[in-house]
């Protein structure tokens, strides 16, 4: 072809060709930018685990362990890390999309510009390239080695007492993990017996977030980190597995991640088979009834216009009385103190009395989210911000697990509700149920409470966990948001508003201080003239303080100050 057809006749190119390689320039960055995201971001230790506090290690293993961690960071700073410096943050995105269209706009109007943008364009290309090539080749070639040394030294660290051990807990083990190359994560889970709970809960956590999805040998990994724990170290294991304060919870891991059915049902199986012999170790020991066996319980909440108000915002919810994203007074506590009541500890099991602490290897408080899950964490990264906000100030007690829901059902429900109304959210309250039994399968040796609103499809969610489980959800508190009669559930329930103190002080709880539940069951199964109504045990409490004289309600603040404390702050000052 001749050159006549990209240059004029003075030698310069074409303004439609230097129009046409800009075009492909960009396009060529925006593939080479879908490949820098998907190089995992830095990743971070397990959040909220308990490390041992007293672990005798050798000086030559706490050398080791530095050399390791010096090697792992060095290995992330000149690889992945280099690599992605040369990606365009993804909030500049939209900038530059806008940028390079006006460019190309004055392009097409101005020769002289398009020809000064061709030489720009080749000079930024240039750069880019070279400095893309270098990289990969530290990666692929330079970086071995020093992968071979990272696999070489934890060889020789694992030949140490309490080496591994030491490693995991101290090190940044998600981002080693990502770093070693696959045999040295086969070579630290050679032998599991020598891992305490801990460590295996941030190598779950580890191996999870380097990918598990159709990655047959980490799933192996999964399957066997979980089967080969039991009883208590495996309960424990769950529940430190949900402390990472981050998108990546034992949920995601068994029910997305997971892409093998039989791993899957393998896992939940031994789940199961687990929470049984527990139960029966308890009836035989202490003579405690199967269906009523429970290790603790986990308090499954709502969000919106129930931990705090959505201000009226459709769609996250229709209650006005507070301001957009104000926690509601009382609330938190409430969760607190249902969590210190049920936590059932080793000196609870021993002698039937219950401790005054609450077992920070637990993850009893769980929010399930009618917001679905986007790409990596951009839906939940707000909330777990908030979250670990309120932990830092001392008014949330542990960093909750989030359960999100799907794209179809919300949309389907936003897109419904100006012709169904409540009608519109049936589909959201049967997808938490859902999310419920799927939650439910992972902690069978649990019972649960579970807390909402009745603006959307909180009521039949727990109306239809109460008469589906009745002997695991101990009750279902619903803070009422619209006019009764208008919420959206499947049978004529009577629903009384009751005072969480009293919920409190029924179960034991008396001025601050816990006794042994003697009233469980007469408490929450009620009786025909109270809550229960063809199976469905239903109560509605007042999360807020208002004329229903609920927690917050100035009333009721003599048995549990505490609980009654208006928060002034909003979610909006974490």
């Amino acid at each position: 072809m001749s050159s006549n057809h990209f240059c004029n006749t003075d030698g310069t190119i074409k303004q439609n060709v230097n129009v046409d390689i800009f075009e492909g320039t960009l396009m060529a960055y925006f593939v080479i930018h879908v490949f820098l995201n998907s190089i995992p971001n830095t990743g971070d230790q397990l959040e909220g685990v308990p490390l041992t506090k007293e672990m005798e290690v050798s000086h030559s293993a706490l050398r080791k362990v530095k050399d390791i961690e010096g090697l792992v960071w060095d290995v992330h700073t000149t690889g992945p890390l280099a690599l992605k410096r040369l990606q365009i943050p993804n909030g500049a995105l939209a900038p530059f999309v806008l940028i390079t269209a006006f460019v190309r706009l004055m392009m097409i109007l101005d020769d002289g510009f398009a020809n000064f943008i061709f030489v720009i364009n080749l000079m930024i290309a240039s750069v880019f390239l070279l400095s893309f090539a270098k990289q990969v080749i530290v990666v692929v070639v330079i970086n071995s080695k020093s992968r071979d040394n990272l696999h070489n030294d934890i060889e020789a660290l694992m030949k140490m007492h309490n080496g591994l051990n030491f490693l995991l807990e101290h090190v940044n083990t998600a981002l080693m993990i990502e770093e070693a190359p696959w045999r040295t994560v086969e070579l630290i889970c050679k032998d599991l017996s020598k891992l305490n709970v801990t460590a295996r809960a941030i190598l779950v956590d580890a191996i999870q977030k380097r990918g598990v999805n159709r990655n047959t040998a980490a799933e192996i990994l999964i399957k066997r980190l979980f089967l080969e724990s039991s009883g208590e170290t495996l309960v424990q294991l769950k529940n430190m597995t949900d402390l990472g304060g981050d998108y990546q919870n034992l949920y995601k891991l068994i029910y997305s991640d997971i892409s093998s059915d039989h791993t899957r049902n393998d896992i939940l199986e031994h789940f199961k088979r687990e929470a049984n012999r527990m139960a029966k170790d308890a009836n035989e020991k202490h003579g405690i009834p199967l269906h009523e066996y429970k290790y603790g319980v986990k308090i499954l909440s709502d969000v919106d216009d129930t931990l705090y108000s959505s201000g009226g915002k459709f769609p996250a919810g229709i209650d006005k009385e507070y301001p957009k994203h104000q926690l509601y007074p009382g609330c938190l506590n409430f969760f607190r103190s249902l969590d210190k009541i049920f936590t059932v500890t080793d000196s609870r099991k021993s002698s039937g009395t219950l401790s005054d602490d609450l077992d920070e290897s637990e993850c009893n408080l769980v929010f399930l989210s009618a917001r679905p899950h986007a790409y990596k964490d951009m839906a939940e990264e707000h909330s777990y911000r908030l979250f670990k906000g309120l932990v830092r100030e001392g008014k949330m007690h542990v960093i909750p697990t989030l359960l999100p829901g799907r794209l179809k059902q919300g949309l389907q429900a936003v897109l419904l509700y100006p012709f169904k109304k409540t009608l519109a959210w049936k589909a959201v309250g049967e997808l938490k149920f859902k999310t419920f039994e799927n939650y439910s399968k992972m902690y069978p040796e649990y019972k649960y409470v579970f807390c909402g609103d009745d603006g959307q499809g909180d009521l039949l969610a727990g109306e239809l966990m109460s008469k589906h489980y009745p002997d695991s959800v101990l009750a279902v508190f619903i803070h009422r948001v619209v006019d009764k009669g208008k919420a959206l559930h499947t049978q004529d329930l009577d629903y009384d508003i009751i005072d969480a103190n009293e919920v409190l002080q029924s179960v034991g709880w008396t001025n601050g201080n816990i006794g042994v539940i003697t009233r469980t069951a007469e408490l929450f199964n009620g009786n025909k003239d109270e809550g229960e109504r063809e199976g469905g045990r239903v109560r509605r409490v007042s999360l807020s303080s208002n004329a229903k004289e609920g927690v917050g309600s100035k009333r009721n603040r003599t048995s549990l100050k505490e609980t009654s404390t208006r928060n002034a702050g909003g979610v909006d000052n974490v």
